[in-house]
């Protein structure tokens, strides 16, 4: 039997499937799902409904508000948990649409007692609304498209810098445009997808006396993946995410006034991602990949210490009839060890932060009509 009739599309979709999890925890900056609308490329009517649990570990070392050094014993990200919803409907023999929900951006960090960052926190939160559409120019050849509606909201308490901060919920507009190309015989798929900035104007309130408004700019990106048949029952997956956080600059006056710097200023990330999904069974299939983000320069802000790190995903699924149910797991590793922007005096980073890690688990279901 030749590889063009063993791997039928319930394969594609099955190993495919199994990945799923991944998504909750790629990208760069403070992105949680990696900007993935790849499910418009896939055929027919489903919903699925993805839900996540991430434990972090970001621990490290600072100092007692006296200048001695103190140790960040207990992880300063607690844990938290994300959702995101695909659904997707033929419209005709060449047109499909489709909706999705999602968490796109989001950050919680609050340090425990015992140095001079004891009490910082951050609480930022968003939710993005999708819709989509897609055109088959071939049988080869898919088109897709639509708008995203993305709000967003943030609460910030630095202690050690006297300062607090709560920027109200608004939401922008941006689009979304992409294609691929497939040759169905051989299960190969390359898309390339685009994620336009989007722009949102936050009524704030620093120090709870000092009205602004402060700008966010969520970050343009491209999505670049491919997957294809390399053996029977087999298929191989790579994928490139690029975002552009440097536009992403959190500058409130009062911050800037107290401070001399941005709030919060990331930089540009890329992501890189390997792996190869298999078929089991009519029944079961399962996928292991892996995944890097590179490092910048071993510098960040106290609000989000980490910088590049190292995932390994394993995730198997179940089909039965219409219905399929995934579980995935990722453990990070984040390879930089870094110190903090911020400074104690000239010269000594506030804080530092080394072997760190993340914990993150994914449920899947989806149902076919």
């Amino acid at each position: 039997m030749g590889l063009s009739r063993t791997i039928s599309r319930a394969v594609i979709m099955s190993s495919i499937a199994a990945i799923i999890p991944l998504h909750a925890f790629a990208g760069g900056g403070i992105s949680r799902d990696g900007q993935d609308v790849s499910f418009m490329y896939d055929n027919g009517n489903f919903l699925s409904i993805s839900l996540r649990q991430v434990t972090p570990k970001i621990t490290g070392s600072s100092y007692t508000p006296l200048g001695v050094p103190a140790a960040i014993s207990t992880s300063a990200s607690p844990e938290y948990s994300t959702y995101n919803v695909n659904y997707r409907q033929d419209a005709g023999e060449k047109t499909g649409l489709g909706l999705q929900i999602r968490q796109p951006i989001g950050a919680d960090l609050l340090y425990p007692a015992g140095s001079v960052l004891q009490g910082t926190m951050v609480d930022y939160d968003s939710q993005a609304v999708s819709i989509l559409g897609s055109f088959d120019q071939s049988r080869q050849l898919r088109f897709i498209g639509g708008f995203t509606s993305q709000s967003q909201n943030a609460e910030v308490s630095v202690p050690f810098q006297g300062y607090q901060a709560t920027a109200s919920k608004d939401s922008g507009m941006g689009v979304i445009a992409g294609a691929a190309y497939s040759i169905p015989e051989i299960a190969f798929r390359v898309s390339a997808t685009y994620f336009s900035e989007i722009t949102s104007e936050h009524p704030t309130l620093e120090n709870g006396v000092l009205p602004s408004t402060t700008t966010i700019n969520a970050p343009s990106g491209l999505n670049i993946d491919i997957r294809s048949g390399i053996m029977e029952d087999t298929l191989a997956f790579a994928s490139v995410v690029t975002q552009n956080w440097d536009g992403f600059v959190l500058d409130p006056p009062g911050w800037r006034a107290g401070a001399g710097s941005a709030l919060y200023d990331p930089a540009d990330k890329t992501t890189y991602l390997i792996g190869i999904g298999r078929k089991f069974s009519d029944n079961w299939a399962g996928s292991i990949s892996y995944g890097l983000s590179e490092e910048t320069d071993g510098t960040a802000t106290a609000l989000a210490p980490v910088d590049g790190s190292q995932d390994i995903t394993v995730g198997i699924r179940y089909t039965m009839d219409k219905i399929e149910l995934g579980l995935g797991g990722t453990m990070r590793t984040y390879t930089n060890d870094v110190s903090s922007t911020q400074e104690l005096a000239p010269g000594v980073p506030l804080a530092t932060y080394s072997d760190n890690s993340l914990i993150g688990l994914g449920l899947t279901m989806k149902y076919n009509y």
